[in-house]
């Protein structure tokens, strides 16, 4: 061979032993991609694999492509995690025992050394033609590892290198393992009474807020009326599922707990016939799923723990007596997925609110008219465009409510003012039936109005300086002149 060759051949030689790593187009993916697997975080922190990680060599390089003399895999994860085991197989490399009944191409790899972060194979020809070609020369199998994070992605990296040298031949990252919540809960509104409402309306046979309108139309229950109320509320549904695209199943002994915000005393407290359940049954005929407990507040409602084996999906069910007033309330779900001593919580959601079919406003503080310092007023007004009944409930300091509820209609967009002396006496000139009488200390009220948008001012006036205050402060329901951001409409 001339100098001149043998010069030419030692430059390419030199060449492909500096040629980067990244120049090899070798790659590694699971199941063709790069992004790894997802697996619930409730899946603990030992995983084995079920994609497939797969050593990719697309280019044509000396070093890699064409090679006919054994090398080696290195898989490396983070030092805190540990690789347990994995399996090494067939690729373009057709590895012992023979799969193509062609005993001239194989080759055979070594039993796996699994030692802390890091797992091995030698890999060796064993037939006269073994050779690397392109494409995906092998895949890791099963692999399982321990001390895997709960949150974040595991990023492995595959080396191939020559045994002999412990050259690394070619090198590539992975994505192996990343992370996502495994259970989702959602609520459906849409499956709930979407159109029922607390009926306002009130007649000789039925009190107000005690019943539910299937129609949600004031008028359209009562037994003088047009049909019967209803005393139980389908607030829509609560639903258990396993988050798509995520490795993860329910095992025996895991719990769904789940609990119902809002506001429940009195009616629904099982002291007056009223229930807040779980149920298979969109008319709420059986707490068959969950019963719950309510907290002395009467503001939430615990269910009994759920397995998710079992149930997927629930009715979240109000029931009454159809005799204690109802009030207007949002319902929350909140919950967690529980396995052993692992807890992870649910984003709350909404289930359809209990609403009433008017207007309900509270009023909190009202002078009495034996008030010699002060004086109140009351300021209704209908914003509404039909005009409709109103009535007043008082309950002095002691609790006790007044001789009788006040009653006066309303017409579409007119205000009636009124003072102590009103409530207390009566004022047919305004209009009034009714009267409170003498009360112990001072009022609160509760003014309902058979129609939408009405609004209430409570007002206060000093009799030494003729100073105003408003004294109205908003109710849960949006309806008050004075709303939660201090806003004066």
């Amino acid at each position: 061979m001339s100098n001149l060759k043998r010069n030419t051949l030692a430059l390419a030689v030199a060449a492909g032993m500096f040629l980067p790593l990244s120049a090899m187009a070798f790659d590694i993916t699971t199941d063709g991609n790069n992004t790894g697997e997802v697996i619930a975080s409730q899946n603990g922190s030992t995983i084995t694999m079920t994609e497939v990680v797969e050593l990719n060599a697309d280019g044509i390089t000396d070093n890699l492509i064409g090679r006919t003399t054994g090398f080696g895999v290195r898989l490396l994860v983070p030092s805190s995690v540990t690789v347990v085991s994995a399996t090494i197989a067939d690729g373009t490399i057709d590895l012992v025992p023979d799969s193509d009944a062609d005993p001239s191409n194989d080759w055979t790899a070594s039993a796996g050394i699994f030692s802390g972060n890091a797992a091995v194979w030698n890999i060796q020809p064993s037939g006269a033609n073994a050779t690397i070609n392109a494409g995906t020369i092998l895949n890791i199998q099963a692999l399982t590892l321990s001390g895997v994070p709960l949150t974040g992605t595991v990023v492995g990296t595959v080396q191939l290198f020559d045994p002999n040298t412990n050259q690394v031949i070619a090198s590539a990252n992975v994505n192996l393992i990343s992370r996502a919540n495994g259970v989702t809960l959602t609520c459906d509104t849409g499956d709930g009474d979407t159109d029922k409402k607390i009926d306002v309306g009130s007649d000789p046979n039925q009190a107000p807020k005690v019943q539910f309108t299937p129609v949600g139309a004031l008028g359209a229950i009562g037994s003088s009326l047009n049909g019967n109320g209803e005393t139980y509320f389908n607030a829509g549904s609560v639903n258990i599922a396993i988050n798509p695209g995520v490795t993860f199943s329910f095992l025996p002994g895991d719990l769904i707990n789940l609990s119902l915000s809002g506001d429940f005393d009195p009616a629904f407290l099982a002291a007056n016939g009223g229930a807040v359940f779980l149920s298979s049954d969109p008319f709420c005929g059986a707490a068959d799923i969950a019963s719950s407990t309510i907290n002395a507040a009467g503001t939430v409602a615990t269910f009994t723990a759920i397995d998710p084996n079992v149930v997927s999906s629930a009715f979240v069910c109000l029931t009454s007596d159809g005799a204690t007033q109802i009030d207007a309330s949002s319902l929350t779900v909140n919950g967690n997925f529980t396995r052993g001593m692992d807890v992870t919580n649910f984003p709350s959601c909404q289930v359809l609110p209990l609403m009433f079919n008017g207007s309900v406003v509270k009023v909190f503080t009202f002078n009495p008219a034996g008030n010699t310092l002060a004086q109140s007023f009351l300021r209704v007004s209908n914003w509404g465009t039909t005009g409709g009944l109103v009535t007043i409930e008082g309950y002095d300091d002691g609790g006790n409510p007044g001789d009788s509820n006040i009653t006066f209609i309303l017409p579409a967009g007119e205000t009636l003012q009124l003072n102590s002396d009103d409530l207390e006496n009566g004022n047919a000139a305004k209009g009034l039936s009714g009267a409170f009488g003498d009360g112990l200390g001072r009022w609160r009220m509760v003014l309902t109005g058979e129609f939408d948008n009405m609004r209430v001012s409570s007002l206060n006036r000093n009799n030494n300086t003729g100073t105003v205050t408003n004294l109205t402060d908003a109710d849960s329901n949006g309806e008050q002149a004075l709303d939660d951001n201090g806003i004066v409409f």
